[in-house]
């Protein structure tokens, strides 16, 4: 058995038409909204999970600064069983210009008022509404969780996400892969936009695009000291390959400047490779023959020549290139090991020797070495 056949590589999907899908859950229990068959739009609520019971306790005698039981009472301003709104006075004391008051945080109803003058109030809060996230077909149900969507359009997925999802339409900030985009390119026109940046961005990228109300950030790479700032921002953000200085791979790029000015949707989820769970911008595909077009995937599979890869360790560190011989021995590494290995091509007559342990595929495209 070749040794290739033996390792499974590590792979992000980067494909101008896939087919794939996608489960979409509550965080708790909940009803279903939809029947499986249905086709839906990334907004429409598949699922719904009731508001939580919250209850808040307001010790009024300390929060007014009142000792004497008869001074808690005489300052209650509710009754037990009484429904309020947000704002209401709850209880009250004091002088007309020094009035100190207690008021509901949101709206409930009182459960019980003990004889010292606490309150007990009961609130609900926020039922959560999930969307579909994807334009597609439901082709499963996950009773009381959510749903399972297929999917069919362009996938690029990342190293690292912030957390954030939403929807927008997708805008190039550059004209080639090497590039970065300025944040003097931000304007109000971005608003609401996912913008592709190029390679990297500066630190001051980061908030005067949250003050323009762009809705997600699409770069290869970023310096590792730049990712608490991109936690924190209200946007998605999605770094595609890592912490390297290479442009944004070509494959990625070239699907994303085929499609400026389509709607996509950005997915900044944290990656889990163990489930093979990874950030990834999506762009449904609106051509009437996508399904048979689509390409089938095979995550997990061996390297094959033809495979296109990032290299991941220096010095060619965030490097594409394309398989051209699997199972070459390079010989004992710096270690002494002898680690199996492939050559890779870059173009212009350049070859080298990696093992598979530093590399990832590149799945569902394909690297012109011209």
């Amino acid at each position: 058995m070749w040794a290739a056949e033996r390792f499974t590589p590590q792979e992000l999907i980067v494909a101008p038409l896939v087919r794939i899908q996608r489960e979409r859950l509550l965080s708790a229990p909940g009803l279903v909204l939809v029947q499986q068959g249905r086709t839906v739009q990334a907004n429409d609520v598949v699922a719904q999970m009731p508001g939580r019971r919250i209850l808040h306790m307001f010790d009024i005698g300390e929060l007014l600064g009142l000792k004497k039981r008869s001074a808690v009472q005489k300052a209650l301003r509710v009754q037990p069983d009484q429904l309020v709104e947000e704002g209401d006075i709850l209880a009250e004391a004091g002088s007309v210009i020094r009035r100190k008051r207690v008021r509901a945080p949101m709206r409930g109803r009182i459960l019980h008022i003990d004889p010292h003058g606490r309150i007990l109030l009961e609130t609900i809060g926020e039922e959560e509404n999930l969307r579909a996230g994807y334009r597609g077909t439901v082709i499963g149900l996950l009773p009381r969780y959510g749903v399972v969507i297929e999917a069919i359009g362009a996938l690029v997925q990342g190293w690292w996400g912030n957390g954030h999802t939403n929807i927008g339409v997708l805008r190039m900030g550059v004209k080639r892969p090497h590039e970065i985009m300025p944040s003097s390119r931000l304007g109000i026109g971005l608003r609401g936009m996912i913008v592709v940046a190029g390679r990297t961005v500066e630190p001051a990228f980061f908030e005067t695009a949250a003050q323009v109300g762009i809705r997600g950030l699409i770069v290869e790479t970023l310096r590792p000291d730049l990712l608490e700032i991109a936690t924190r921002m209200p946007y998605s953000v999605v770094v595609l390959g890592g912490f390297h200085r290479e442009p944004m791979a070509q494959p990625a790029f070239d699907i994303f400047n085929a499609h400026d000015g389509h709607e996509v949707i950005i997915n900044a989820t944290e990656p889990n490779p163990a489930e093979r769970k990874y950030p990834e911008i999506f762009i449904p595909s609106m051509r009437a023959d996508a399904r048979s077009e689509a390409t089938p995937l095979q995550p997990g599979r061996p390297f094959n020549v033809g495979d296109v890869v990032r290299v991941l360790t220096p010095p060619m560190m965030g490097r594409i290139g394309v398989i051209t011989e699997l199972d070459v021995d390079e010989g004992p590494s710096e270690t002494g090991l002898e680690l199996p290995g492939c050559r890779i091509s870059f173009g212009k007559g350049t070859e080298m020797i990696f093992p598979y342990t530093n590399l990832e595929r590149l799945t569902g495209c394909t690297l012109s070495l011209e």
